[in-house]
């Protein structure tokens, strides 16, 4: 017995561990819009709003309902980014402790924990400050199984802090309910939890605003590609673009599965891990099919089920745990090396680009963070690229994007001919029009700037923006005005 309590003690430590190792990581991605711009900002009276509406009408948070997780990251952020990194390696500490506790009865319950603890599948996670609701989510629907037979009340507790967290808990109740608490009082908590998660978004009127129209040949990547990263994962990246999903995932995801479930056929616990790990990324495909790339991050909770497969059918030997202890060295390595990726933006995107440079994604999360940095060269070499690769998240606001960074670098008779070959429907996106003009003007024609703004087609009741209303000023300036049945 206290050999069994030592060993889940080295892995909760080593799973501390491991958090703690991208304890340094900055603010990156969306962390600058969701947490220090705005959640972090919030005096008790925004915080409070958090628990009638999503985080905002547009950008990180539109259409999801999380008050628990985004509560605690207005709380958490206003120490800085380091002290979420700290409560989410504690989280994913317990959750370890929970899970090693679960499967107090099994064999293989040490080499389970070690998987969840240290799975180089956990790196975003564990990196990136917004991903806390998927570490919170997996804590909260672990320890309400845990106490459902103790305390029904705690667990009713838990089990909706965890749906609040984010969705994605309700897939590790789905899964351990059944196998752990498969009684009234472990169904009750279900069912409520259930209720907790979706009247909320009827009352509000929230609804996801996933763009899945025309994509449905991405489903079959969007779901086998998470599921190979559970045996395989690399590259780790933060962009898995789906355009660019390898052949061979598909049928080797198939593959795992089904040698996961033969393997664990006589155990109902294997079974439903299994189930854990495809219900995971069966949840995470709409997300990701509708963001054109897979998240790491949306595997968190497969970690459990891999974890509990594990405990189940790997019979623990001196040969087992060997092999164990070197596949967790390697993972830590890993991690490691992938701590020093979250660090800030340009090292994320630039290890992304090392692993995808054929990734128009990639390419245009690279230039959003040069054009942050005011680095207009890179900004038109990665606009650029996102066009070339021929998959760019909106061609539109790219092409945009490129002709506004090549005026910006002098090269206005370039944009001027990047212009000439707009695709359909140009004239109907406001950035384009503006970036196309204010090139004409850069480039000493303001009547052909006048020209462009002139075929701007504008719905009734149209009012053009403050920058391209600014910009028709300056050619009326210059030009005079525009002929009458022109713009106004």
């Amino acid at each position: 017995m206290n050999t069994r309590v030592h060993g889940a003690a080295w892995v909760m430590l080593l799973a501390l561990f491991t958090g703690l190792i991208y304890q340094s990581g900055d603010a990156v991605w969306d962390d600058h819009i969701l947490i220090v711009d705005d959640l972090a900002q919030r005096p008790l009276s925004g915080i409070l709003s958090l628990w009638g509406s999503p985080v905002g009408a547009n950008g990180p948070g539109q259409g999801y309902y999380r008050p628990v997780s985004m509560t605690l990251l207005a709380l958490l952020g206003q120490g800085g980014i380091w002290f979420i990194h700290v409560a989410v390696a504690v989280m994913h500490t317990v959750s370890t402790g929970l899970l090693l506790w679960l499967l107090r009865l099994q064999r293989g319950r040490i080499m389970g924990g070690l998987v969840f603890a240290v799975h180089p599948l956990a790196s975003e996670v564990l990196g990136w400050a917004s991903a806390l609701p998927d570490a919170l989510s997996v804590m909260l629907a672990l320890g309400a199984v845990c106490l459902i037979q103790r305390s029904v009340l705690w667990a009713l507790l838990l089990s909706m802090g965890a749906v609040l967290s984010k969705e994605s808990g309700l897939v590790v109740l789905l899964a351990f309910i059944p196998a752990f608490q498969a009684n009234r009082r472990g169904w009750g908590c279900l069912l409520i939890a259930f209720g907790a998660m979706i009247l909320p978004r009827i009352l509000l009127g929230l609804a996801p605003d996933f763009q899945l129209d025309g994509r449905e040949t991405m489903a079959a990547g969007a779901v086998a590609w998470p599921l190979t990263m559970l045996g395989w994962p690399q590259p780790l990246t933060v962009v898995h673009d789906l355009w660019l999903v390898p052949d061979w995932v598909t049928w080797a995801a198939g593959l795992g599965m089904a040698a996961m479930l033969i393997l664990a056929r006589r155990s109902r616990l294997g079974l439903l891990a299994v189930g854990l790990c495809v219900g995971a990324a069966l949840m995470a495909a709409p997300p990701s099919i509708s963001a054109f790339m897979v998240g790491e991050r949306y595997m968190y909770p497969a970690l459990v089920g891999l974890g509990t497969w594990v405990a189940v059918v790997v019979r623990p030997g001196w040969i087992q745990m060997g092999c164990a202890l070197i596949l967790a060295t390697i993972s830590l390595g890993l991690h490691f090396q992938r701590a020093g990726d979250w660090l800030n933006d340009r090292f994320l995107f630039e290890a992304a680009l090392i692993d995808a440079p054929n990734s128009s994604l990639t390419w245009h999360f690279t230039g959003v963070v040069c054009r942050v940095e005011g680095n207009w060269d890179c900004v038109a070499r990665s606009a650029n690229h996102s066009l070339v690769h021929g998959h760019p998240p909106n061609e539109l606001e790219t092409l945009a994007t490129f002709l506004e960074a090549l005026v910006e670098i002098g090269r206005a008779d370039v944009a001027l001919q990047v212009a000439q070959g707009r695709p359909p429907g140009a004239e109907q996106n406001d950035d384009l029009v503006w970036a196309w003009a204010r090139a004409a003007m850069a480039a000493g024609q303001p009547t052909l700037a006048q020209e462009i703004l002139t075929q701007l087609e504008r719905p009734v009741g149209w009012a053009p923006p403050l920058y391209l209303r600014e910009l028709m000023v300056e050619v009326e300036a210059v030009v005079g005005p525009e002929n009458e049945g022109g713009n106004p």
